[in-house]
């Protein structure tokens, strides 16, 4: 499972050359990495249920900027690099600098990117949840 969180993350932050991609995780060593950044793609893997055959992950995928217009473009980004692939071969990044190809792959649907607007008074967010399958 760990291989799907880096290879999504990778997978995104290598397509969004200029938006930051921000993994929402627990660290005990960086209480602020579960906190979701403003002016970045923030990603959370929610619901994993792994399988023997065909697992699937749901991924959340959240656009906060305080410009409502970068938002929307960084949503349009995000859109157009999963939805130019639905696809990518899963890697295990246990040694960053040396990905190694696992013989599986994460995919998703290019029709299950749907960004809602969230209110808020202090920025603009958009918020997609993704589910990503993979064996």
């Amino acid at each position: 499972m760990r291989s799907l969180r880096d290879t999504f993350l990778h997978f995104l932050a290598d397509n969004l050359t200029d938006v930051p991609v921000h993994n929402i995780r627990r660290d005990k060593n960086d209480p602020g990495a579960g906190t979701p950044q403003n002016n970045a793609v923030n990603v959370e893997f929610l619901d994993t249920q792994p399988s023997t055959q065909i697992g699937r992950c749901v991924v959340c995928i959240d656009i906060i900027n305080d410009n409502e217009l970068d938002a929307v473009d960084w949503a349009e980004s995000v859109f157009n690099v999963l939805g130019a692939a639905f696809m990518t071969p899963q890697l295990d990044y246990t040694d960053p600098a040396n990905p190694v190809r696992t013989g599986t792959n994460l995919y998703w649907s290019r029709e299950g990117v749907k960004f809602i607007p969230i209110p808020s008074d202090f920025y603009y967010r958009l918020s997609a949840r993704l589910t990503v399958y993979f064996h």
